[in-house]
This record gives C-alpha cells, structure tokens and sequence, in this order.
C-alpha cells in the first residue's frame, strides 16, 4: 500500500517536495533496506547530487556521499543538510513503513515513483530470498537511456534562473507540466485497463460456476 502527496514545511534546508509512503505488512529491516538503496543508487546516479552556492547563484552538484537511511519515527530530516549527508532525496523507515521524497529540483513525482520501485524490487528480494518479477522495473545494469538524464528541473535551477532566461523558462515549465499529464494519463489508463480485466474475470468465474451449479 502507498500513499503520496507534497510535505507543506521546509526544516531549515531544502523543503522535501515529492513524498511516496510505503506501507509493508511486516517490519521494515534498516539493514537490508540502506543495502536496496545504495544499489539502487547506481541505477539512479543523477538522484546523487547536493546544492551548493556558488556566488549570487546555486548550482547542482555529484554528491559522493553513502545516501542516509534513517528512523523518522520522531523526525523527519532536510534535505541538502549535514545529518542528511547533504543529498536531494531521502529515505526514512518507521514500524512498516517507508518514507521517499526527493527535492523538485531532482525529479518530480514520475522520477520518484521509478526509484521507488527499484528501491521496492532490491528490498523485497534481498529480505526474502526470491527472485520476484520485474515487470517493467528499472535496475542496476540496465543501460540508462540518453534522455532519462535529460532533467527539465536540472536546466532551470542551473541555466535558466541564473542567467535569467525568460525566453527559455516557459517552453521547460509547459514541458513539466506536459510530463505529468502524460503520467497521469497512463497511469489513469492503466487503472482503467487492469479493473476491466478484473471485472472480466470476476465475471467468467462467476458465470463459469452457476453454469456448473445449474449442471449438478
């Protein structure tokens, strides 16, 4: 189960932006959770980064740093600050669940629901000791495609505002905006999709067993 929605609160830092709460029927292992992280993060490279200022402007940044797994269960910390290894994302865990967010200036929620998936697949696999199926899941040693690392985000934070680029800035917002609805589409079609199927079934079954029924 998950839910997902915008933390409205800044601590000091940067404000976390996109957040996905995952919640397992059993309790989460730190452990193996920080070890599905790290290796997800070589499938996610461009998600290791930090802001740093540089003059009157802000830049983004590699972030060699091992990525913080931490217990929110009585705290929730920034992003881009000291006790969060100075990264863009982050991940905390309490009882069964799992909190993910990362900064707008990474990903928006699109991003995030991929890396999450990936981070899902690792865990589940490693704690139970199977090989679960990956059915369309993003994982360490698939080749990453050209523009996945093309960030509309990245361009802004690092170009556009800086140098002051009107002219630049509303084509990548229309272009923002344009690859949610185009998420939010597929994932409304996909919806659609799954519980026609699922209807379809029921009904099968169910007409398969009265026809039965009606024979004995």
């Amino acid at each position: 189960m998950y839910s997902s929605g915008i933390l409205p609160y800044d601590i000091g830092a940067v404000t976390y932006n996109w957040k996905i709460t995952m919640h397992l029927y059993e309790d989460v292992d730190p452990d193996i959770l920080s070890d599905a992280v790290q290796e997800a993060s070589t499938r996610y490279p461009y998600f290791k980064k930090r802001l740093i200022k540089v003059e009157e402007s802000y830049e983004i940044v590699d972030n060699d740093l091992p990525i913080v797994v931490y217990d929110n269960t009585n705290e929730l910390r920034a992003m881009n600050h000291e006790s969060n290894n100075y990264h863009l994302i982050s991940v905390g865990y309490s009882g069964k669940s799992i909190d993910f967010a990362v900064s707008h200036m990474l990903a928006g929620a699109c991003g995030l629901t991929e890396w999450v998936r990936t981070i899902l697949y690792l865990y589940l696999s490693k704690k139970h000791g199977v090989e679960l199926q990956v059915n369309g899941i993003m994982l360490p040693g698939d080749e990453i495609p050209e523009d996945e690392r093309q960030f509309i985000t990245r361009d802004i934070v690092n170009e556009v505002i800086p140098n002051q680029d009107m002219k630049r800035l509303l084509p990548l917002c229309l272009g923002l905006i344009a690859l949610v609805l185009a998420r939010a589409l597929s994932n409304y079609v996909r919806s659609i999709t799954l519980e026609r199927v699922s209807q379809n079934v029921t009904y099968d079954l169910r007409t398969g067993l009265y026809e039965h029924l009606q024979e004995l």
